[in-house]
């Protein structure tokens, strides 16, 4: 006997660490489908229509995430609530706690965005045994319990795609449904980094300015270099080996520090220079004024790599 199962997946809790793309999510899962041996009169039983009876008492449907993450196996097949309807509808619920890892794209941190994608179906049945109901698939998960204001990351799309897989080894189809979320980073912490990333392109320019004296540009560049330090001790810690392309702002933070110093540099050596003749003076304001002029340069390309 074929059962046909209507699939509903409701999240209340997700977390997603992008330091390895690992998306922990907490919810409900909502299955039904008919039996017509469990039917009664419910005339002959003192009108009881449904019934409430352990799982452990009735079949169900082996379901797993295909992608899930190591250790989840088998977690949503234990304190589940079956409810059996007269007419032989059956209504499993059961809680999840599931991971899975995700495709990640933090170039364009911290605006990131990412793309995760659950795929569910029967662990050991084929489709001549098991279909998934296709109506109202994209309704079949839901994140309306999830209040995603004050979270890291909030969901901007999400899909669900009823795919038949025919195996080498097998006659049979085999039955999933493939789920695809999208993540996006909350823009709460945009301002902060945009502010920070100005105060150290302030520091910068600050540093090649020729009527600053040499004592306070070199105050000025340890105050750039500690911030510069903090924010790329930071995007090691948050960004991880998670991400194969250097992320914007790194590069960013990374030519700041590269400007800086130079215009350090060329500020030392133009003050420690005994100037006594014209020639001198002429190089030495000359150094000067390139070192301005490449740090202008270098912080304009910085402003179009960043995107601030």
């Amino acid at each position: 006997m074929k059962i046909d199962l209507t699939i509903y997946l409701t999240l209340i809790h997700f977390e997603f660490r992008p330091t390895d793309g690992n998306f922990h999510f907490v919810g409900h899962l909502d299955v039904s489908w008919m039996h017509t041996k469990l039917k009664w009169n419910p005339t002959q039983y003192g009108n009881i229509t449904h019934v409430l009876v352990g799982q452990n008492l009735v079949w169900v449907p082996d379901l797993e995430l295909y992608n899930n993450a190591p250790n989840k196996m088998i977690s949503m097949h234990k304190k589940g609530v079956i409810t059996l309807a007269h007419d032989g509808r059956i209504d499993w619920m059961d809680t999840i706690d599931m991971s899975i890892f995700c495709t990640g794209n933090m170039q364009e941190y911290p605006l990131d965005s990412h793309s995760c994608n659950l795929t569910m179906g029967s662990w050991t049945y084929d489709g001549l045994d098991i279909d998934i109901n296709k109506k109202g698939l994209n309704r079949s998960i839901n994140f309306d319990q999830i209040d995603q204001t004050n979270m890291g990351y909030k969901v901007t799309n999400f899909t669900a795609m009823y795919v038949s897989t025919l195996y080498s080894c097998c006659t049979e189809p085999y039955i999933t449904i493939n789920y695809s979320i999208q993540l996006e980073r909350n823009t709460n912490m945009v301002v902060i980094f945009r502010a920070s990333a100005i105060c150290v392109i302030v520091l910068g320019l600050l540093s090649s300015i020729e009527s600053i004296e040499l004592r306070q540009k070199i105050l000025v560049a340890a105050i750039a270099y500690f911030t510069i330090f903090l924010h790329l001790q930071h995007f090691t810690k948050t960004i991880g080996q998670h991400s194969r392309i250097t992320p914007s702002i790194v590069k960013f933070y990374a030519y700041s520090l590269v400007i800086i110093t130079f215009t350090t540099i060329m500020s030392v050596r133009s003050k420690g220079r005994i100037l006594s003749s014209e020639r001198t003076i002429y190089f030495s304001l000359r150094g000067k004024r390139l070192s301005f002029i490449f740090a202008i340069a270098l912080y304009f390309l910085c402003f179009l790599i960043y995107h601030v």
